[in-house]
């Protein structure tokens, strides 16, 4: 109940439609949801501070972080195959920070890449080094 509470403050919902059919967050997913959201409410939107919150939202699935390009602008990296519900909370809520004044780039792993052995990826010869995907 309380979270439900948090939710309608933050207007952060926990149902979500991905591809045509409704998925509901579990009380652990929806409340490091809450917080993230939480967070960047309060944050300065230093770099060190976002990947503080990206490692917090994201550490568990793979690397996440965010770069200063030096140009006016940040892109954020996902390592990882985001899910369609990730995708979908990611392009609906306003949940990576981005600095006034500031372009933002997203990109991600598109698909499987190569890695080595213990790693859950591709071996050699049988995927790329990297792939990624603008979000945004």
């Amino acid at each position: 109940y309380g979270l439900s509470i948090w939710g309608n403050l933050l207007q952060t919902p926990r149902t979500w439609q991905v591809n045509g059919e409704n998925l509901t967050l579990n009380t652990q997913q929806y409340q490091t949801l809450l917080i993230a959201r939480l967070r960047l409410l309060s944050m300065r939107g230093t770099v060190p501070e976002i990947n503080k919150l990206l490692n917090f939202i994201f550490g568990q699935y793979g690397r996440a972080f965010v770069i200063d390009n030096y140009d006016m602008s940040i892109t954020y990296r996902f390592n990882f195959n985001l899910t369609p519900l990730q995708l979908t909370i990611l392009r609906n809520i306003d949940l990576l920070p981005r600095p006034a004044g500031v372009d933002i780039k997203v990109f991600a792993v598109s698909k499987n890449v190569f890695g080595f052995n213990g790693s859950g990826c591709q071996p050699f010869n049988q995927a790329p080094f990297a792939v990624y995907t603008d979000l945004i």
